[in-house]
């Protein structure tokens, strides 16, 4: 039962750990996706400048303006979504974390279950061991008493 309790523990740690590993592979994919946006911002930024040059100056602001805005909302939404994957990572790093010390509690409940049940069966060896040994010791001390009584008899004849 506590070999099946423990695979059974198992598995949901391996499938933790396939869930840590795709949040964690995620995780750096928006990494890179961040780094590739943040590139395409100043890539397009300098775009923007070089057009500046070209074009009117209030058409090209308007313009620049608008892409950065909508870049920048590209960004702080990869920010946020990793930010959330990243409270999502501790969140189930701290459930394998506690449900491997649930098991180690339990396994320790049981040891102690076991440890106390012998520690019961022990003393009541004792105890029975002591009430023989008083037993043997009356016998002793009856089996001596009537040495005393018989060998001065037998002497006697």
């Amino acid at each position: 039962m506590l070999r099946r309790c423990f695979l059974c523990q198992l598995s949901e740690l391996q499938v933790r750990g396939l869930e840590l590993h795709k949040l964690t592979l995620e995780q750096q994919n928006l990494k890179s996706r961040v780094r590739e946006l943040q590139e395409d911002q100043n890539q397009n930024q300098d775009k923007a400048v070089r057009e500046a040059l070209r074009l009117h100056s209030q058409q090209s602001s308007s313009q620049i303006s608008m892409k950065q805005d909508q870049y920048e909302k590209a960004v702080l939404s990869l920010q946020q979504r990793t930010d959330q994957l990243e409270t999502k990572l501790k969140a189930v790093r701290l459930l394998s974390k506690s449900s491997q010390l649930s098991a180690v509690l339990k396994d320790l409940y049981v040891e102690n279950s076991q440890l106390m049940k012998a520690l019961q069966v022990t003393e009541q060896r004792q105890k029975h061991a002591e009430k023989k040994n008083f037993q043997l010791e009356d016998k002793v001390s009856a089996l001596t008493k009537l040495l005393r009584d018989i060998v001065p008899a037998a002497l006697a004849t």
